[in-house]
């Protein structure tokens, strides 16, 4: 089983934005917990590595994105995305594999998918900056596109029968 290279395509880029974007969004995390002091353990700051952490991550004082707040919204976002991804991608790929979806179809929910993650990642980070309809808006676009795929997979399914 193979898939051709435009959907191939698309679940790779699928793959490597949510994989890029989640692990971003970690260490935009990581930095403002060494800006704020807002750290998971009591003695997380005094781990041996924790200066070269802090050097990584570009925690310079000053340059925080929103403290406690901004890392509340970040965790909340985190397991937004790990709640809602990583199964569309492998709903994606599998279906693919069977040959139980239009590839052309296929190809354009999932580069759908990607922009409404992306854009909900966006809104979502910068808070109260946006109106929180855009946000609602970006998750409900990437819902549908989720449910758009899985009735494509099923259709496809009744008519291979």
């Amino acid at each position: 089983m193979s898939l051709n290279n435009s959907y191939g395509n698309s679940l790779a880029l699928a793959s490597a934005a949510f994989a890029s974007k989640i692990t971003v969004l970690h260490v935009l995390t990581v930095r403002e917990r060494f800006l704020s002091s807002k750290f998971v353990g009591s003695k997380d700051e005094q781990i041996f590595f924790a200066s070269f952490f802090r050097a990584f991550v570009l925690a310079v004082p000053g340059t925080g994105l929103g403290g406690p707040d901004f890392i509340d919204r970040a965790e909340r976002l985190a397991k937004n995305c790990a709640e809602n991804e990583p199964f569309f991608v492998l709903m994606a790929a599998i279906a693919g594999l069977a040959g139980a979806v239009d590839l052309e179809l296929g190809t354009k929910l999932v580069q759908a998918y990607i922009a409404a993650r992306c854009a909900h990642t966006g809104i979502y980070l910068l808070g109260d900056k946006l109106n929180t309809a855009l946000r609602s808006t970006s998750f409900v676009a990437g819902a549908l596109t989720t449910l758009a795929f899985a009735g494509s997979v099923f259709a496809q399914i009744v008519k291979q029968k």
